[in-house]
């Protein structure tokens, strides 16, 4: 899915980019990037605003972003600017390119299905020579002619996609940046990591009733999760229970 999100996407996006930039200049990305109105699963990938710039346009992946971050701007921008750009062949170009990828995650294919995506994938190859003269294709874009003849192999791309480690990766990586802690670093790991996980695990249970909450653990264990729970609504009782103060719901 790299080659799509942080190759072919990015690539494709800068060229048009360059094509369109008489009708939408980065100023009006910018400013329409900062504008829009995220969804509740998109709040945490929003686009950083001010990221494009004039000098953009010089370079061959001047409009690159993260994967998460273009995965959110190929469902953005048709929102922002499809009605502007709508008899656009640039525009519309790219949107068969997103149409495509959307195509590749899906959960299962038919042979029909993976015939007709060879076909969109070899449409949208000839038009981007035929719109681009000057523009190569790289080799990430080469790499769409071998997907459905993998698929027909592996499967859907979607379940042996990276992504999902490389994001559970992040976040080991910010922890290890904050801790500045180069000793036994594995252990700084899974020790940050199973706290988080600790305090991600209560504040899940405390969407339910607290009263039911009763968590059977040698003493050592209940008073270092104990740690982690709010001090005014639990405490360890006499049979080293960690159990609710009050009967009430957190809502």
């Amino acid at each position: 899915m790299h080659d799509f999100m942080e190759g072919v996407l990015c690539y494709n996006f800068g060229v048009m980019m360059k094509k369109i930039k008489d009708t939408i200049t980065v100023d009006d990305l910018n400013e329409n990037l900062a504008k829009f109105r995220y969804g509740r699963h998109d709040g945490q990938n929003k686009i950083p605003t001010d990221i494009f710039s004039k000098n953009s346009y010089d370079k061959t992946y001047g409009f690159k972003l993260s994967a998460t971050n273009m995965w959110s701007l190929v469902r953005i921008f048709p929102l922002i600017f499809g009605q502007i750009l709508q008899r656009n062949i640039e525009y519309l170009h790219f949107v068969s390119l997103i149409e495509i990828f959307k195509n590749l995650l899906s959960e299962s294919f038919t042979e029909n299905m993976l015939m007709r995506l060879e076909n969109d994938i070899s449409v949208y190859l000839t038009n981007f020579k035929l719109f681009y003269i000057d523009q190569a294709i790289i080799a990430k874009q080469h790499f769409m002619v071998h997907y459905p003849n993998a698929i027909r192999k592996f499967g859907s791309p979607k379940h042996y996609s990276t992504m999902r480690f490389e994001s559970k990766h992040s976040y080991f990586k910010k922890v290890n940046h904050a801790n500045h802690n180069y000793i036994n670093i594995t252990k700084s790991l899974s020790t940050r990591h199973h706290k988080f996980r600790t305090v991600k695990y209560t504040e899940y249970m405390c969407a339910f009733e607290v009263e039911e909450m009763e968590i059977l653990n040698p003493i050592r264990e209940s008073q270092t999760l104990a740690h982690y729970l709010p001090l005014d609504l639990y405490k360890i009782d006499n049979k080293n229970l960690i159990v609710p103060k009050v009967n009430l719901i957190i809502t």
